[in-house]
């Protein structure tokens, strides 16, 4: 018996066809068109996320608009009903999932479509998820990192434990953080992740090469956890990176530490990472 675990990143793709391919009169009525286009610190966020119940008129209608032609409503559908049907080996009763949307009413709002649909459908679905700051912007991206290492990581290792093939449907939500998210899956060694081509418009399977953190960098950041002060910290990475320019510099470009107050102190993602890898 086979079992599958898949990770959904959601983002606002269901509402965006709802907008070309809807009723035009809920569309209007509710303001759909400009949802999609909401900042997601907008106030209206609040509202749109009020309207994602399923007792409300225009979740039913988007619902009803999913239910009709899945692949063609949802890229995240698309792409998961591609998989299911060509790639997977697992009965219907043995997928799982879980939904991870950007921490906005809009992304709520296509969770929870999804959600329901695929509960319909049979399959197990994990309650909806906001990952916090996702889809933030840059400023918030640190932010956003230490949510998604963090709960994609302990759902990964729960599920390989149990022997579960686990796959991202990496499909949904924004490029930057949808990268990171590959990369966060093939650290924890994942089956695959899976996405549906842009140009091609067929699913893609990216192969689940292992990847792993350079062990000399891997060892320095172990070290750097105690945020040392900047002296010991260039010490350290001397003794590390000898004949080295600047291996501070190097690891401040990289996007792996920064200085506060004269003391060199692991980015809030990273020190999660390393946390979790050490295990």
């Amino acid at each position: 018996m086979v079992r599958e675990f898949h990770i959904v990143t959601v983002g606002a793709g269901i509402l965006l066809n709802y907008k070309r391919f809807g009723e035009k009169e809920i569309i209007e009525r509710y303001g759909v068109n400009k949802w999609v286009e909401l900042a997601p610190d907008d106030e209206e966020q609040q509202v749109v996320e009020k309207y994602a119940r399923r007792n409300t008129r225009v979740f039913k209608k988007v619902l009803e608009f999913v239910s009709s032609d899945p692949k063609r409503a949802s890229p995240e559908l698309n792409a998961f009903i591609s998989f299911y049907h060509t790639l997977s080996r697992a009965n219907k009763n043995d997928v799982e999932l879980s939904l991870y949307t950007t921490d906005t009413g809009v992304g709520l709002f296509c969770g929870r479509i999804l959600y329901e649909y695929l509960c319909r459908q049979g399959f197990k679905v994990n309650s909806v998820s906001k990952l916090r700051k996702y889809g933030w912007g840059p400023e918030f991206f640190d932010e956003a990192l230490l949510d998604m290492v963090d709960k994609f990581s302990r759902e990964i290792a729960e599920k390989r434990k149990e022997g579960v093939k686990v796959y991202v449907n990496a499909t949904g939500g924004f490029k930057p953080e949808t990268a990171f998210t590959v990369i966060t899956a093939l650290l924890m060694e994942v089956d695959g992740v899976y996405y549906i081509h842009e140009y091609f418009r067929e699913i893609t399977l990216l192969p689940a090469i292992p990847l792993s953190i350079k062990e000399s960098y891997f060892k320095v950041l172990r070290e750097l956890e105690d945020e040392p002060p900047v002296w010991m910290a260039r010490q350290l990475l001397e003794k590390h990176f000898p004949g080295a320019l600047n291996p501070l510099d190097d690891l401040k470009r990289r996007g792996l530490v920064d200085t506060v107050d004269d003391r060199v102190i692991l980015r809030k993602w990273v020190k999660k990472l390393v946390e979790i890898l050490s295990v």
